[in-house]
């Protein structure tokens, strides 16, 4: 019998990880597209953290990101899997810089504001928020973490011009 060393997969065991962890990825990323193509100003995108907070708290914080857990498990064990899971944070990512590329775009954000770099923030605190609230049992911390994101965010926050009809 041959030997495993620990923390290693069995060969073959995660042949199929890739193909699951896409179908995980595109269900989280078609409930985050219908979120985040709503958002029209600040307001949206707090309402945006509010579902999330919300659907955390209701399980006092047991259950965390799909796509990060996913990514504590396989992306060290399966390189197949780590670049899903590496593009699908990249999809996450880019759906939010289009949200707030579309607040820059009516005027209610800074247009030198760095929307990718915003975006990759958010999605760090969410995914740093999600681990906190998992190991307390409180959404307390994913509500904190956000939070201190968005703010990063109405720091470049504008007043909208106003209608012509106004």
């Amino acid at each position: 019998m041959r030997a495993t060393v620990p923390g290693t997969p069995p060969q073959g065991g995660l042949a199929l990880a890739p193909a699951a962890v896409e179908a995980q990825a595109a269900d989280l990323l078609a409930d985050q597209r219908r979120a985040l193509t709503t958002v029209r100003d600040l307001d949206d995108l707090q309402r945006w953290r509010d579902a999330i907070v919300a659907r955390s708290a209701a399980d006092d914080g047991r259950y965390g990101c799909v796509l990060g857990s996913l990514t504590t498990h396989l992306s060290d064990r399966d390189e197949s899997a780590r670049a899903v899971l590496g593009d699908a944070f990249n999809r996450w990512r880019d759906l939010l810089a289009s949200s707030l590329r579309q607040l820059q775009a009516t005027g209610r954000l800074d247009a030198q504001a760095d929307v990718q770099r915003l975006a990759v923030a958010i999605v760090a605190a969410l995914q740093g928020g999600y681990i906190l609230a998992q190991a307390s049992r409180d959404a307390q911390p994913l509500a904190d973490a956000l939070d201190m994101a968005l703010a990063r965010v109405r720091a470049y926050a504008c007043t909208p011009p106003l209608s012509p009809s106004a």
